[in-house]
């Protein structure tokens, strides 16, 4: 008898969704995060009866998202549709189109796309200033210069070996960074110092090893990296704790300011266009002022 592909279990599909997307080189982080918001969508497909791919409909979509409403911002609404719709647009193109594809009538939802203030560069400072000259002080003084210097995100970051640094020129191979792309960031001369400082207090430097770990030599987590930010905030007494994030939105605003173009830093920040650039560009009234004076320089 032959297989009726319309009686395939959502789950099921969802199964050989992530791993036609593992044979597609994507890095484990991608993979969670396509796993952890398609297994929420088939739950609650689940509980309003629909457990068949043919059963997913415009309808019960869109119920989702208003769903998630609730809980979540409009950025994290996004991510959850398109999940759902690289999902969906798979399974139409592995079918040849056998059952209509109900993503095609949900509009994306809005999202609000209002500049981010990053961390501002005084209190990064105010956090090194806390750091002592033991070990732990003088790694994430280096953490601290590292992350403004390179606008890596927390995995990234967290994912350098000692190999991927080299401290004579300051560059840093980010090796399948976020979407298993490879690209290149760099130190000041001020950071390498730092994380050369740093590199000499520990026990083993091997090209293999992860470039930043803990007082016993566990390799530093993302959320340790969270962690260690809000320690650093709060010995410094700043009104607003930063995230790993806010560096590198920090480093996008210092960039632009300096003169970087908006191509060299959508490489520098691995995006794949300028337009994701957009909420961390938070320019300010004097940054548009210094802009207006350049031009009128040239005429």
């Amino acid at each position: 008898m032959k297989h009726d592909i319309r009686e395939t279990l959502i789950r099921e599909e969802i199964f050989t969704f992530l791993v036609a997307k593992k044979g597609q080189k994507l890095s484990n982080r991608s993979i969670d995060f396509y796993k952890d918001m398609l297994d929420e969508f088939c739950d609650y497909s689940e509980s309003k009866g629909a457990t068949l791919i043919s059963e997913v409909s415009a309808d019960l979509i869109r119920d989702f998202m208003v769903l998630l409403c609730e809980t979540h911002n409009g950025g994290g609404v996004h991510c959850y549709y398109r999940c759902i719709r690289a999902f969906l647009n798979w399974y139409e193109l592995e079918t040849d189109g056998a059952l209509p594809n109900p993503i095609k009538k949900i509009k994306p939802p809005k999202v609000n796309t209002t500049p981010i203030q990053g961390v501002p560069l005084s209190d990064v400072n105010a956090m090194i200033l806390t750091c002592e000259k033991s070990f732990l002080g003088l790694r994430d003084k280096a953490i601290l210069r590292a992350l403004l210097d390179t606008g890596l995100r927390a995995a990234e970051f967290c994912n350098l070996t000692v190999g991927d640094v080299n401290l004579e020129t300051g560059v840093i191979e980010v090796i399948a960074g976020k979407g298993g792309k490879d690209r290149t960031v760099f130190l000041t001369d001020t950071a390498r110092t730092d994380i050369i400082r740093y590199m000499r207090r520990r026990n083993s430097r091997e090209n293999h090893e992860p470039l930043w770990i803990s007082y016993t030599d566990n390799a530093l987590t993302p959320s340790g990296l969270t962690q260690l930010i809000r320690r650093r905030a709060e010995m410094a007494h700043l009104k607003t704790i930063p995230s790993p994030h806010d560096f590198r939105r920090a480093f996008a605003l210092e960039s632009l300011r300096r003169g970087c173009d908006l191509i060299r830093l959508m490489k520098l920040m691995g995006h794949s266009s300028t337009q994701v650039l957009q909420r961390y560009l938070a320019l300010e009234v004097e940054d548009l002022h210094d802009a207006y004076k350049q031009m009128g320089s040239r005429w």
